[in-house]
C-alpha cells in the first residue's frame, strides 16, 4: 500500500499531524506500535485551561477527571497558593479522542504496527513495519515520543537529558480537596525535578515525581513522600515513564522528514509538560506537509517553514525555560526561591514578587526583561 505521508506514533503530536494531512485530502497512514492508542498510560494528564485557549485545543468533557482552580507550590518549609485553572484528563481517553479525529478526517490508523526502519527510495521512503510489511510514502513524520528512532534513521540529532518519572494512583480514606494541585520542589523530595499531588476523584489522587541525575531511584523518593504525607492509602495503579527534557531539537527536519512532539524535544524543559505543545506543533507539521505534498516538493528547503513556525511558537520560550532551570538548580537559584516564598507571604501578587526579587540582583535583570515570556511558560 502506498501513502502520501506516514506518521509514526499516534500520540497527541502524531494524531494532530495526521488529521491536518488527511483533512487536506491526502492519504496518510498513522502507525501506532501498541495494540490500542493511549496505552500504556504514563502522563499525569494536566492541561492548563489558559494553554488550551491560547493554542485552541478542544478538551471534551468525557476525558476530564477534575478541574482544579489553584496550584499550591511547596518548597521545604515554605508554600504559597496561586489561582491556576487546570484540566486533569485521562490521557488514554484523550489520546484516543485525538486519534479518532484523525481517522474521521480520513487517516488510516494501523495499531500493533511498530515501525522498524525507514530507507530512502526514488524520492520517497520505504517504511518497514513489524511483521514484515513494507509501505511506500512520499513523506514521513516521526512522532514516536521519547523512544524516537526515526530521528537517528534520517541522520538528525537531539539533545538528551531525561527525567525519570514514577507515579501512583492512590485511594485515601478521607475526601480530598479537588480544587487544588500541589507541586513540591526540593532536592530532598525530587532531585532535578519536582513532585505532584493531583486529584482525580473524591478520594483518588495521582501522586508522582520526576527526577534527573539522582543517586536513589524514583521509587525511593516517591514512597518516602507517600509515607510523610499519608497515614493510610491504597495503591490502585502504578505508572512510569521517561520524559525528554533536553530542549528543542534543531534542525527538526530534512528531506522528506519532520520530527514532532517529544521526538523533536518540544517539551517544556522546566515543567516537563509537552501535550499541548505537541498538539500545536503537530498541527503545524501537518499543514506544512499538506502544502509540500500539494506542490510536489518535500525537500528540506520546502519543509523549513515547519521549524520556523514551531520555533516562533514554543522554541524561544523553551530555550528560556532551559536557562531558568539551570539557574534554579544553582545555589543562587535556591536563594531566589526562598526570597520569593518569603516576599509572597507579605501579600504581594506573585508576579510582582518575582520581579521584585529578580531586580535585587543585576545579573538577573535579563529575566526581569523577559518577564512577558516567562509568564507563558507554565501554560504549555
Amino acid at each position: 500500500m502506498d501513502f502520501d505521508a506516514i506518521v509514526i506514533g499516534a500520540g497527541p503530536a502524531g494524531s494532530s499531524a495526521a488529521r491536518e494531512i488527511a483533512s487536506a485530502g491526502f492519504k496518510v497512514g498513522l502507525f501506532e506500535e501498541h495494540e490500542a492508542v493511549g496505552l500504556p498510560q504514563h502522563c499525569t494528564g494536566m492541561l492548563t485551561v489558559r494553554g488550551c485557549q491560547l493554542l485552541e485545543v478542544e478538551v471534551p468533557d468525557h476525558v476530564i477527571q477534575a478541574r482544579p482552580q489553584a496550584v499550591k507550590i511547596s518548597y521545604r518549609n515554605s508554600c504559597f497558593k496561586l489561582p491556576f485553572k487546570i484540566y486533569v484528563v485521562d490521557r488514554s481517553r484523550f489520546d484516543r479522542y485525538l486519534a479518532e479525529r484523525a481517522v474521521e478526517a480520513g487517516a488510516i490508523l494501523k495499531t500493533a504496527s511498530r515501525v522498524k526502519g525507514i530507507r530512502r527510495k526514488e524520492g520517497g521512503w520505504i517504511v518497514s513495519v513489524s511483521g514484515g510489511g513494507e509501505y511506500r510514502s512520499k513523506l514521513v513524520i516521526g512522532a514516536e515520543g521519547f523512544k524516537v528512532l526515526s530521528v537517528e534513521w534520517v541522520g538528525l540529532k537531539r539533545a538528551r537529558d531525561d527525567a525519570v518519572c514514577l507515579q501512583y494512583e492512590i485511594e485515601v480514606p478521607h475526601p480530598i480537596d479537588q480544587e487544588v494541585i500541589e507541586v513540591i520542589f526540593g532536592s530532598d523530595v525530587a532531585p532535578g525535578g519536582y513532585a505532584w499531588m493531583v486529584p482525580i476523584g473524591e478520594r483518588m489522587l495521582r501522586v508522582g515525581l520526576g527526577v534527573r541525575r539522582s543517586r536513589a531511584s524514583p521509587r525511593y523518593y516517591l514512597e518516602k513522600l507517600l509515607k510523610e504525607r499519608f497515614r493510610e492509602y491504597r495503591i490502585v495503579r502504578k505508572m512510569a515513564g521517561i520524559v525528554s527534557v533536553g530542549g528543542p531539537m534543531t534542525p527538526s527536519y530534512t528531506d522528506g522528514y519532520m520530527a514532532v512532539g517529544e521526538a523533536a524535544g518540544q517539551v517544556n524543559p522546566l515543567f516537563g509538560m509537552g501535550c499541548l505543545s505537541s498538539i500545536a506543533c503537530g498541527r503545524i507539521a501537518g499543514k506544512v506537509a499538506a502544502k509540500a505534498l500539494k506542490e510536489g516538493d518535500t525537500s528540506a528547503n520546502q519543509l523549513r517553514e515547519y521549524e520556523e513556525k514551531w520555533w516562533n511558537l514554543v522554541g524561544k520560550d523553551y530555550m528560556l525555560a532551559m536557562e531558568i532551570r539551570n539557574l534554579l538548580e544553582s545555589e543562587k537559584g535556591q536563594k531566589i526561591v526562598k526570597c520569593v516564598a518569603a516576599e509572597y507571604r507579605s501579600g504581594s501578587g506573585i508576579g510582582k514578587t518575582v520581579l521584585k526579587v529578580l531586580r535585587m540582583d543585576p545579573s538577573l535583570l535579563k529575566y526581569a526583561l523577559s518577564w512577558s515570556r516567562i509568564k507563558r511558560l507554565p501554560y504549555y
